[in-house]
C-alpha cells in the first residue's frame, strides 16, 4: 500500500451526483474503483470525473490506481 492520498484532490466530499479527481503532483491515474463498505465494486472508471447519481447514500472507498501504486480515499454520500 502506497500512502499517497495527499497526491490527489477528491471532491466534493460528501458527494451527490459527481466526484472529481485531480492529481496534485506526479501520479498519473490509471483507473478508479468505488466500493461500498462490504467491498462490492459499484463503479469502475478510467475518467477523472465520475457520474455517481445512481449510488445510494452511505460510506464508500475510492481506490485510485496510478503509476506509483494506489491510494484509497473514504467518501460519503
Amino acid at each position: 500500500l502506497t500512502e499517497l492520498e495527499s497526491q490527489f484532490v477528491v471532491n466534493p466530499n460528501p458527494f451527490l451526483d459527481e466526484i472529481n479527481i485531480v492529481s496534485k503532483n506526479n501520479p498519473v491515474m490509471d483507473y478508479v474503483e468505488l466500493t461500498n463498505v462490504v467491498g462490492e465494486v459499484v463503479l469502475t472508471s478510467f475518467d477523472s470525473k465520475l457520474n455517481v447519481n445512481h449510488v445510494k447514500d452511505g460510506t464508500y472507498f475510492l481506490k485510485i490506481y496510478h503509476n506509483q501504486g494506489f491510494s484509497i480515499v473514504r467518501l460519503l454520500k
